[in-house]
Order: C-alpha cells, then structure tokens, then sequence
C-alpha cells in the first residue's frame, strides 16, 4: 500500500527540482544584468510627519555648481513617511519649507554636514 508523501516531502522536491534552479538561476542574472547603484549625486531623502497634524506641503531649494532645482512634496499625513530622491550631493544641505494644516510654516536647511545617500528628516511643529 502507498502512502502519499507528507507536505514537507513535496517542498523539499520542489527545492530540489530544475525548474527551482531555473527560477533561482533568472533572479540572480536578473539582479546581475539590471541592478543599478544609487550615483553619488543621488539623495533618497525620507520625511517623516511625527506630528498630529496634516503637513500639506514641503518646499525644497537645492543646488550645487550651475544646478539649481526647486521642488514640493504635497500632503504628509501624521505619522506618514515619504522617500523622495533629489539630485543633491550629501551632506551640502538644502533648504527646506514646510507648511502645515494650522497655517504654522518652518523654515530651516536641512541635513547640512550629513553624509550618506539615505536620509532622514523628522518633521515636528
């Protein structure tokens, strides 16, 4: 009498299959042929709303040698996050503005003498 195989024989043969290599095998040259790190004058900058009011917009100016660009971020809800990427080199700063639902706006440069492409700026009134 046969007995079918348990549930962790069948997952163990799947691993063990060639259409489990196959897949595995696309992912990686997948990775290998389209993979692009961030260029060193590309900033993933993450706002983060810790207040308990909606910020409806932030203004961003930044530059560097003849660039100069002007940028706004709408609509932060509370406890929100949101990752932006600028063409900005790290750690020059840039001047951020931001307004929020009570009319209260913040003025101030951000992240001046900060190193590395990931950023964090924690918003509060």
């Amino acid at each position: 009498m046969h007995q079918p195989a348990a549930w962790i024989d069948r997952v163990i043969d799947t691993a063990r299959s060639h259409r489990m290599l196959y897949l595995l095998g696309g992912v990686i040259l997948g990775w290998l042929l389209f993979y692009r790190p961030l260029q060193p004058d590309i900033m993933l900058v993450t706002f983060h709303n810790q207040s308990d009011m909606l910020i409806h917009s932030i203004h961003l100016e930044f530059g560097f040698d003849l660039n100069q660009s002007d940028l706004r971020i709408m609509q932060i809800r509370p406890d929100e996050s949101r990752t932006i990427a600028i063409n900005h080199v790290p750690g020059r700063g840039f001047n951020t503005e931001v307004s929020y639902a009570d009319g209260t706006i913040q003025s101030f440069c951000a992240n001046r003498g900060v190193t590395g492409q990931h950023q964090n700026v924690v918003l509060q009134p």
